[in-house]
């Protein structure tokens, strides 16, 4: 935990102190790979070194916060209540939830402001060349819409899936790929816990795709978002693709 800790408070300083440096001075150890990531997608490299020079290190620190926060929900409660501090009236919103979260117990006897004071700190396991992977990722799927690139991940004994970088099947939502997969022998709640099995073992576990397993073993999960009523991605939340097989 504590070499997490340091990795992660290390290399945000590093690209905090970038973001307020000339270009020309910045880490390049990585531009060749972000570069080819742009090339592969028809892009151009002044595209490239538009993104890298004035949007990268915005994307880069916002993705290591998404990740934290998404690791520590108890600091996102405890932002809200610092924000909710500094109305002066407390309007009434704010009054009932620092009201639950300050003496509200659980079964046990502990408010949730107890239970955030006393959980410790957990650290994202990422490096740099990864994070400008990702940000590259955004940028190019937010500015051109293009197909959200899908990695190579090491495959366990039980999943015998050939995944893809290149993959031509549509990226669904939940309602879609429910209609592919739900009939007479497929029912909306089994698909939804395979679903919810397949989170459970590989969120904050392993990078996307994630399998579904058996059941589906033609559709993997290929992104996420957070439901934050429960700090983890759920199917109505995620994207689904079926897998590409050579």
């Amino acid at each position: 935990m504590e070499k997490s800790n340091r990795t992660y408070e290390q290399l945000l300083k590093e690209i905090e102190v970038e973001a307020n440096t000339e270009p020309k001075f910045r880490n390049a150890e990585y531009v060749q790979y972000t570069l080819d990531f742009f090339l592969k997608h028809d892009k151009t490299t002044e595209d490239h070194d538009l993104w890298r020079e004035c949007y990268m290190h915005e994307e880069l620190l916002g993705i290591m916060n998404r990740r934290f926060m998404a690791l520590n929900p108890h600091c996102k409660r405890q932002s809200e209540i610092k924000a909710a501090l500094k109305d002066d009236q407390l309007n009434g919103g704010n009054f009932i939830m620092l009201c639950k979260y300050e003496q509200e117990v659980d079964t046990e006897g502990y408010t949730q402001k107890e239970i955030d004071v006393a959980t410790k700190l957990r650290y994202p396991s990422i490096n740099r060349r990864e994070l400008e992977m990702q940000a590259a990722e955004n940028y190019i799927n937010a500015k051109w819409g293009t197909t959200r690139r899908i990695q190579m991940v090491e495959k366990e004994p039980e999943e015998e899936n050939q995944i893809n970088i290149d993959n031509p099947h549509p990226v669904l939502d939940w309602e879609n790929y429910r209609n592919q997969v739900v009939n007479k022998l497929n029912s909306d709640t089994k698909e939804r816990n395979a679903v919810q099995r397949s989170i459970a073992k590989y969120f904050n576990k392993r990078p996307l795709p994630w399998p579904i397993g058996r059941r589906e073993s033609e559709y993997q999960i290929v992104d996420y978002d957070i439901n934050d009523k429960y700090d983890h991605p759920t199917p109505l939340y995620c994207k689904y693709q079926k897998i590409q097989f050579d």
